[in-house]
């Protein structure tokens, strides 16, 4: 893995959001993870997952709601685009609503800037710490990969994973993969991430999920 979590502290802000859950009008997932971490940080209050399905519940891709679903809080919108941005349209009318926004502590800050623009009085909550899963035995692991081959693609499936990963490439001496293999991301805000490190070309799924991934190369393996 090119990077590793790690559960945030309970904070102050965490306790209260968990204490005053019932009076959020929307609460946001954004992933999978964020999803795990907050109903492990409920299960530690002794919080029902009852409570957290009475709200409005919004989630970003079909991995997140069937998370959510698996637990018993169905999400009330779900954007066909799995990505931030499709998200405050479909919210509607958010003006003096609470959002709580439960997700990593270094997620992208689009989506909690246009809900508070658009009047919504959004709570942040970092869950969990994304880190590069860059330990001594990840790097021998690649400095030990046949130096007379390389992967016939490099795929990431978040921003994070891009950083991390190139971060692992160039403690073990192959960032040279990053021009010479084939990229495939899983949406467009991967693809912009792996374009900060002078990619510019990359094959960027249509469907932005690990099947997306897996399509895309099967496409461009056909395409051959």
């Amino acid at each position: 893995p090119a990077i590793t979590l790690a559960p945030s502290e309970d904070s102050e802000e965490l306790m209260l959001s968990l204490r005053e859950l019932s009076s959020f009008d929307w609460v946001i997932f954004t992933s999978v993870n964020g999803v795990a971490a907050f109903q492990k940080a409920m299960a530690a209050q002794n919080i029902p997952v009852a409570v957290l399905a009475e709200r409005r519940i919004a989630a970003i891709g079909p991995a997140t709601a069937k998370e959510l679903e698996r637990l018993g809080a169905t999400p009330t919108i779900v954007p066909k685009e799995y990505v931030s941005e499709a998200l405050p349209e479909l919210l509607g009318d958010v003006h003096g609503k609470r959002v709580l926004l439960p997700r990593a502590d270094i997620a992208r800050k689009m989506l909690p800037i246009e809900l508070k623009r658009r009047g919504a009085d959004v709570t942040e909550i970092a869950m969990y710490h994304i880190l590069p899963n860059d330990t001594p035995e990840v790097v021998a692991q690649l400095k030990a990969f046949d130096q007379n081959k390389t992967p016939d693609y490099l795929t990431f499936t978040s921003s994070s994973a891009v950083r991390g990963f190139h971060k692992l490439l160039e403690a073990s001496g192959k960032e040279s993969w990053f021009s010479t293999v084939p990229i495939v991301s899983i949406g467009p805000i991967t693809a912009k991430t792996v374009e900060e490190y002078g990619v510019c070309s990359q094959i960027v799924a249509q469907s932005y999920t690990t099947d997306g991934i897996l399509n895309a190369i099967t496409a461009c393996e056909e395409g051959r």
